[in-house]
């Protein structure tokens, strides 16, 4: 999802990639057998912690993907842009709202 996203998001997006990138990781890569199990770990940490994003982001490509049957007339092409930018405010405050439950 494209335009402005909380900061905190992001924040923690750049986060959980970081670790990916460090050199030091809990589990050294030199341990066969072991090599990727701390990378399989922070995988599920980051995939619960942004289970609402991914959940809304399913929900855009669906709704994307079905939102206009013939793209090629104007008045799809005119109507399709606005659609979508509601249909992405909609589900941010959802999500905002599942997230703040979840504290």
């Amino acid at each position: 999802m494209t335009g402005t996203r909380s900061v905190s998001s992001s924040s923690r997006g750049l986060e959980a990639l970081g670790y990916f990138s460090e050199p030091e990781e809990l589990i050294p890569d030199d341990i066969p057998g072991l090599v990727y199990l701390d990378d399989a770990i922070m995988i599920k940490f980051v995939e619960d912690e942004f289970r609402h994003e991914l959940w809304a982001y399913r929900k855009f490509r669906k709704f994307r993907e079905g939102a206009e049957q013939r793209p090629w007339t104007s008045v799809a092409r005119d109507r399709l842009p606005k659609r979508l930018a509601d249909f992405r405010k909609e589900l941010r405050a959802k999500v905002k709202a599942k997230t703040d439950q979840d504290k």
